[in-house]
């Protein structure tokens, strides 16, 4: 989906099969990463939650300066207050391997040396339309708690927890994948004249 962002095929002419490669698998593929991170904090909160109970809190501060965050964290804390330790790390380090992520692969996009560029005559168009993807998916992720929250489960191991995570992973490799779209596009897009 994001080599065809905008109606432009990203790859159109480029001779870097290498770049290909790792874009498509970065692009395309499961968000191992992401899911592999919040299993493994899932387990440390099973096994030690005193452990995420030390560490949550100074994290919390930082995350709930996004709308979305503090919403969701005292939401939580009314309905599931063992449960708010796991989520204030779960979403941390999500926001943190995201943004890790996407500067990573945007500074590759930016030293690659990826052929010809893209002709069109609407260039701005183009970047004003995934510019609006983008603004979607990094206001769903930071700034607009999702209306799906009921009484959930009572369990401290199920819980919505679970559900706004696996939401929060999905978001976050969208907005991961929009990013370095749009990045590729800046660097190859060209006005036709």
């Amino acid at each position: 989906m994001f080599k065809r962002l905008a109606g432009v095929d990203l790859f159109l002419g480029l001779q870097n099969q290498n770049f290909i490669k790792r874009y498509d698998r970065y692009i395309s593929g499961p968000p191992f990463d992401l899911v592999s991170l919040s299993v493994l904090i899932m387990l440390i909160w099973l096994a030690r939650p005193d452990f995420l109970a030390d560490i949550a809190p100074p994290l919390g501060v930082a995350i709930t300066l996004l709308p979305k965050y503090n919403y969701e964290l005292q939401w939580l804390a009314e309905q599931h207050p063992d449960q708010v330790n796991l989520y204030t790390c779960l979403s941390f380090f999500l926001i943190l391997i995201t943004a890790i992520k996407t500067i990573s692969f945007s500074s590759y996009i930016a030293i690659s040396r990826l052929g010809r560029g893209i002709t069109t005559k609407k260039y701005e168009d183009i970047l004003l339309k995934s510019s609006l993807i983008i603004l979607l998916f990094f206001s769903l992720l930071f700034f607009i708690p999702l209306p799906i929250y009921n009484t959930g489960a009572q369990s401290r191991v199920v819980g919505n927890v679970y559900i706004l995570t696996a939401i929060n992973i999905y978001l976050s490799t969208m907005l991961c994948g929009m990013i370095s779209a749009i990045f590729l596009l800046t660097k190859r897009l060209k006005t036709q004249d």
